[in-house]
């Protein structure tokens, strides 16, 4: 599970959970509590700017707001429910104050609230900061410094560091792409039919190029990815790897030289088959969601596993809607 998917997953029982089992703080993980009543003071802006700086100058990670510390055996733990009382205020002072928290400012920062039961406005803010997608971010609020996360908390950047990140290029970001594309239709006894086809690839969402992507398959049965290609005669987007034993629902495809993917750009890689779907009025049979993970990689970035699934029902109807007015 990455970063900001276990960002997504944490919620009210994650935040008493934290509390009851003293969870300590750690490379990706800090708790922070409010000094300020109506406005941020600027305790809360300088604590702000320097878990922003320290996080994205190194791999990201995730603030939580409205939980105070105790040190147990020399490690920041959870310790005190510290709730925000005005919530909805503190995350508009919060979300204000981001814009002057570091310089240059960081894109890609998310703010959401987690509620205390029966309250309608006290709780909880939680943050997740990104990394930097090359150059250094300083700290702002009176600190002015560079900041780097380690699992002490943060420390001052030295001057190589700096410099390596100033001369650094832009890193891509690999996420899975995917297709959904009908293939040929067939009347029958039992009335009309379709096929279907899943394409599967990569798109990158970063600023960098990303060179000799990589892409590792696992999905779930009854689908299989078709050992003859995007196009049913051989072709792939990238060079298929052999894996022993075979297995249809497990594949590995890797680039050479000249595979790159451009910033906004996707590559199809593969193909999942599907069964035929029947599409009588009175019996509509749609697959089950294709699901499972994949492996993503390039040069200079590390291999990410990713969960997906992906909706056939959805996309199926509407395909099938047209097939039916024609």
């Amino acid at each position: 599970m990455g970063l900001y998917e276990y960002y997504e997953t944490i919620t009210l029982n994650t935040i008493n959970e934290f509390l009851n089992n003293q969870k300590e703080e750690g490379l990706y993980l800090e708790f922070k509590r409010l000094s300020g009543v109506n406005e941020l003071d600027k305790d809360d802006k300088k604590n702000l700017a320097k878990c922003i700086s320290g996080f994205a100058n190194a791999d990201g990670g995730i603030m939580i707001w409205g939980i105070d510390t105790k040190k147990i055996k020399d490690v920041d733990c959870a310790f005190s429910d510290m709730p925000i009382n005005e919530l909805e205020t503190a995350l508009s002072l919060m979300r204000s104050a981001v814009v002057d928290a570091t310089s240059p400012i960081l894109n890609g920062i998310i703010m959401d609230p987690i509620y205390k039961k029966d309250s309608v406005n006290t709780g909880y803010i939680k943050i997740y900061i990104p990394p930097t997608d090359g150059e250094p971010v300083m700290a702002r609020y009176k600190e002015n410094r560079y900041l780097r996360r380690n699992n002490d908390g943060v420390r001052v950047m030295d001057h190589y560091e700096i410099m390596d990140m100033l001369g650094r290029r832009p890193r891509p970001e690999l996420n899975l792409y995917y297709e959904i594309v009908p293939g040929g239709m067939s009347d029958g006894p039992n009335g009309k039919s379709i096929d279907f086809h899943i394409i599967l690839g990569i798109k990158n969402i970063g600023k960098g190029i990303a060179k000799y992507p990589g892409l590792e398959i696992h999905i779930n049965e009854p689908y299989k990815i078709d050992h003859y290609g995007i196009d049913g005669n051989m072709n792939f987007g990238l060079r298929m790897i052999r894996i022993f034993p075979q297995n249809p629902q497990h594949r590995k495809y890797c680039g050479g030289v000249d595979d790159v993917i451009h910033p906004g750009d996707h590559l199809q890689v593969t193909r999942v088959t599907t069964k035929r779907i029947r599409i009588t009025p009175e019996e509509q049979q749609y697959p089950p969601a294709l699901s499972g993970y994949c492996l993503l990689h390039a040069e200079g970035i590390a291999i990410k596993e990713k969960p997906f699934t992906i909706d056939i029902v959805t996309s199926a109807q509407v395909v099938l809607s047209l097939a039916n007015n024609d």
